[in-house]
């Protein structure tokens, strides 16, 4: 089953009392794209549901059976990537929208792109990447002699290049950016590593193919570089580690925000106030064993890290 399953699961409390009939009005997944991670996220839903009162949308390619495109009814949409959110805030801007697995950064260009027909309390989203904050303690703690931190940045995370500065200076770092918004990829790459001791990727949809993590990757490992990642995928395909939130942990996250929501009986969306987007509560961390020998880089504890890391932000891990 996808790696994407788990998420629904979460949401399956909404569709419950949508089946049992404790919600009258109308719930939307809308999926960003066709590909098997999502129809298998849309069939374990339909799975639990039997195509009541909780529908699941192909953004893409809305086929007869889904809703009519741009209906404007139902009591709440539930985004899932970022095409998804953008089809929502166009087609159905009346009806309040939760985003999941949409970067802070993309959400907030949304928002801008959409800004005539929001209104207070009716977007919010949990969002798949880490606070700033977070990241460059963690990359402290796990390597704390290293002091020149590379980061390549696109059109989309240009915007944090200040707030990174800001929060490694206080840590005893150093920033050297790898400008990569005029698609000068292999340059910036190059640039960054040359003022680098490590590099930190961050989520940033123009830098997110394959063809760009694997320049990195390549790149950095020549000059003996390790690559701090963001998901599991990055670690196996060869940064040292990575800190992040996996689709169990956002999901609760996802439940806990509908329930807040005000998802009660007989409700419908002017009901609805949605919470303020939120940042992973909880977290986990990924280490390439492997890689770590090659940088020599002994002795690295993901589990003191991540005590650690609760502690500086007061929030929870999965053991």
């Amino acid at each position: 089953m996808s790696a994407l399953t788990p998420i629904v699961r979460a949401l399956f409390m909404v569709a419950l009392l949508c089946v049992t009939g404790q919600v009258s009005a109308h719930v939307r997944i809308l999926l960003s794209h066709s590909t098997p991670p999502y129809r298998a996220l849309a069939d374990s839903i339909s799975a639990y549901i039997d195509g009541q009162t909780f529908s699941i949308i192909d953004v893409g390619s809305p086929g007869p059976d889904s809703d009519t495109p741009g209906s404007d009814t139902g009591m709440l949409n539930i985004a899932v990537g970022s095409r998804a959110m953008d089809y929502a805030l166009k087609t159905m801007p009346n009806i309040p929208l939760l985003a999941t697995l949409v970067p802070s950064n993309a959400y907030e260009d949304l928002l801008k792109t959409h800004e005539d027909v929001l209104k207070p309390g009716k977007v919010s989203a949990v969002f798949p990447d880490q606070p700033l904050e977070r990241q460059v303690a963690f990359v402290h703690l796990l390597m704390p002699d290293k002091k020149r931190m590379g980061v390549l940045v696109g059109q989309h995370s240009f915007q944090y290049v200040k707030p990174l500065t800001r929060l490694a200076s206080a840590r005893g770092l150093s920033v050297t950016i790898g400008d990569a918004r005029e698609d000068r990829i292999p340059d910036a790459i190059k640039d960054m590593l040359a003022g680098s001791d490590f590099v930190l990727a961050l989520h940033d949809s123009s830098l997110l193919t394959p063809n760009h993590a694997k320049w990195l990757l390549y790149m950095a490992y020549q000059r003996r570089i390790p690559v701090i990642g963001y998901s599991k995928t990055y670690v196996r395909a060869g940064a040292l580690a990575a800190l992040y939130s996996s689709n169990d942990q956002i999901g609760r996250q996802v439940s806990s925000m509908l329930g807040k929501a005000g998802l009660r009986p007989r409700y419908h969306t002017a009901d609805i106030k949605l919470p303020k987007p939120e940042y992973p509560n909880e977290f986990s961390i990924e280490l390439n064993n492997n890689v770590a020998d090659s940088f020599a880089l002994w002795g690295i504890d993901p589990d003191l890290i991540a005590d650690r890391l609760r502690h500086l932000n007061g929030k929870g891990i999965e053991p």
